[in-house]
């Protein structure tokens, strides 16, 4: 996990801004440093690193944990697309020029429980990660609601703005993600730039994990692993 700023506010007061101004001082606001790299990846390979667009499937906080507030210093806007009220409610006061959606993603359209723990980070559609969160990691449940969900494609047919492309695409939806990237619709919808959140991946046989081949045969290479977050990019963009 990248050093939180709030380690460094016991430095005297010249020091932090010594520190803060150094320019070889990488600032990052997601959970490991995933915005380090998707900047980088824009920068040197898409070649556009201002005014994207990009979609945050499960986007939680406009800014702890987020992949996509560095973007939003460069001119970037989106979708954020969160089941929980209160992730919504910050973005449309933080973000109010972006386009705000509160609904769960699954693979089909209704509605589905949604299993709450502390923080929201770690809140999930899926029964299995909820039980797993709470026999191995020990987490309390603060308990369910029914919400709404709808596919990827139809979020997007929804609301994507005309004319816009997807720059980049995350996707962290605790235990769904899976679903979610997989029933994409490529030939319409293509991201530049890639980010998925899965616990279960086994990084040594890679090329073995059906998602990650999945997105090989549709023409993306995977460039970088933070964690459990997996950074992929069009292949039309050659590393």
């Amino acid at each position: 996990m990248p050093l939180p700023i709030t380690a460094l506010h016991p430095l005297p007061a010249g020091t932090f801004l010594d520190l803060v101004r150094d320019g070889a001082m990488s600032p990052t606001f997601s959970h490991m440093g995933e915005d380090i790299v998707i900047y980088h990846l824009f920068l040197h390979y898409v070649k556009k690193i201002y005014g994207g667009f990009y979609v945050d499937v499960g986007a939680h906080h406009p800014r702890h944990y987020s992949t996509t507030k560095i973007l939003t210093f460069l001119g970037w806007s989106g979708i954020n697309i969160d089941a929980s009220e209160e992730s919504i409610a910050n973005f449309r006061q933080e973000r109010p020029n972006d386009i705000n959606v509160c609904c769960g993603v699954a693979e089909t359209e209704g509605e589905l429980t949604y299993y709450k723990f502390s923080g929201g980070s770690a809140n999930t559609l899926s029964a299995e990660i909820a039980e797993k969160w709470q026999k191995e990691n020990g987490w309390q449940l603060l308990g369910t609601s029914v919400v709404p969900v709808k596919t990827i494609n139809k979020i997007l047919d929804e609301y994507m703005p005309e004319g816009k492309t997807i720059d980049y695409m995350n996707i962290d939806v605790e235990g769904m993600d899976r679903i979610v990237i997989e029933s994409l619709d490529f030939d319409k919808y293509r991201p530049s730039v890639i980010t998925i959140e899965m616990h279960d991946a086994n990084k040594v046989r890679l090329e073995e994990d059906r998602t990650i081949a999945f997105l090989m045969r549709k023409n993306y290479a995977l460039v970088s692993i933070a964690l459990s977050t997996y950074i992929l990019m069009d292949c039309q963009f050659p590393v």
